[in-house]
Parts: structure tokens; C-alpha cells; sequence
């Protein structure tokens, strides 16, 4: 007869130091196939990130050993442990939904048994404010679909520090243009940015919460 084991999972967006955090806190009881909680006992965790759905693309994964106590409550901080595959800190999360899927051996091995998956209804602010500036000389990350992150900085002088590309069959546009929603997204109506030494510059007043957009050219 096949046993099932099953855990209760908290999961609390803490934060753990005065920096940006690389973890957020999970809580779970271990119960053993009896329904009792494993009570002092060694148990191993693995957890995973899905993208999108439960049985979605896993974008991240992880594995702890841990001891429960007495009432077999298990404490832990989901990005700390050993990763198996992907990167913490290379998970979007301002993009789509996220679910963590919770596996565990309550003999402290690696004979993992699904023991629940659930949506992550709060992504930790902790993390999505990575890519927020809040200080000065911080830039904006932006994230493409791929995965890449690109930072946004702008100098003392207001000159905006652009990504690069360093691809070697292709090569940036001669000209940028910026509109967005301070004149209804118009492209035809893009303002160019001046061209000093080799850098684009631009200053432009805009209301708080203004899109931008950069284009190659003026739209016809």
C-alpha cells in the first residue's frame, strides 16, 4: 500500500534584512501517513517555482533538510536553499501568475512525494520592488520576454544610459524617437533625442505615471 504524506503550508512575505531580499518565509506541518505530525524529525523539502499554472513551466527549484519540532512545524526561507535548477533571483515576478509546488521525504532522503501546489495570491513586494528605483543611482530593470534584464540609468547631467546590443548580426538604430502617453501614443509625432557624442539626450517634463516608448523612427 502506497503511503501518502501531507503538509500544511503558510507561506509569510517577510522581510530578512535591510536589503532586498533573495528569500521569503515558508511554514508547513509534516504529517506522516497516519495523519500525525512527524513530531522532531528529519525531513527533506524540495520546492518548486511554476509559471502560470500548477502544472506549469518550473521556473525555479530548490531542496532543504530540516527538523521539525514537537508539534512537526517546519520553518524555512524559500531562495535559500540548494538550488537544483534555475536561479532565485532570475524570476520574474511582475509577470504572470506563480505557484509553488511542495514536495517532501519525510525520511530526510530524496524519495519525493507531491504534497500540494498552491498560487501564489501575493507575490512578496520584497520582490518585485527589485526592479523599482527607490534611491538615487539605482536605474529601472526591465525584463524581456526572454528573460533578459536590461537597467535604465540616467546621469547627473540627464543623459539616458541605454541597453546595448551585442549581438553580432545586428546593430542599434542610428535615431531614437520618444512619444507615449503624454501625446496618445502618436509615433508619427515621436520627438527625436539629440545626439551628443555618440549619446542620445532628451529633456521632457512629464505628469507622474506617463508611458514612454522609444522607436526607430518617426511612423509614416
Amino acid at each position: 500500500m502506497k503511503k501518502l504524506y501531507t503538509s500544511i503550508g503558510l507561506f509569510l512575505a517577510t522581510l530578512l534584512s535591510a536589503q532586498v531580499p533573495q528569500a521569503f518565509s515558508y511554514q508547513t506541518i509534516a504529517f506522516n501517513a497516519s495523519g500525525a505530525p512527524i513530531a522532531n524529525g528529519n525531513v527533506a523539502l524540495k520546492i518548486s517555482i511554476l509559471e502560470n499554472s500548477a502544472t506549469g513551466t518550473v521556473l525555479y527549484t530548490e531542496t532543504h533538510n530540516k527538523t521539525t519540532n514537537s508539534k512537526g512545524l517546519v520553518n524555512l526561507n524559500i531562495g535559500e536553499g540548494t538550488a537544483t535548477t534555475g536561479t532565485f533571483g532570475g524570476i520574474n515576478w511582475g509577470t504572470n501568475t506563480k505557484f509553488v509546488k511542495v514536495e517532501m521525504d519525510p525520511q530526510g532522503g530524496s524519495n519525493y512525494t507531491n504534497v500540494g501546489v498552491n498560487q501564489l495570491m501575493s507575490v512578496p513586494y520584497s520582490q518585485v520592488s527589485k526592479t523599482v528605483v527607490t534611491g538615487a543611482g539605482q536605474g529601472i530593470t526591465l525584463t524581456s520576454p526572454n528573460g533578459t534584464a536590461y537597467t535604465l540609468n540616467v546621469s547627473d547631467s540627464g543623459t539616458l544610459s541605454l541597453p546595448t546590443n551585442s549581438s553580432s548580426n545586428s546593430s542599434l538604430p542610428s535615431n531614437f524617437y520618444l512619444y507615449g502617453s503624454y501625446n496618445s501614443y502618436n509615433a508619427s509625432a515621436a520627438e527625436l533625442l539629440r545626439n551628443t557624442n555618440s549619446t542620445k539626450i532628451g529633456y521632457k517634463y512629464l505628469s507622474a505615471n506617463t508611458q514612454l516608448k522609444l522607436i526607430a523612427s518617426q511612423a509614416k
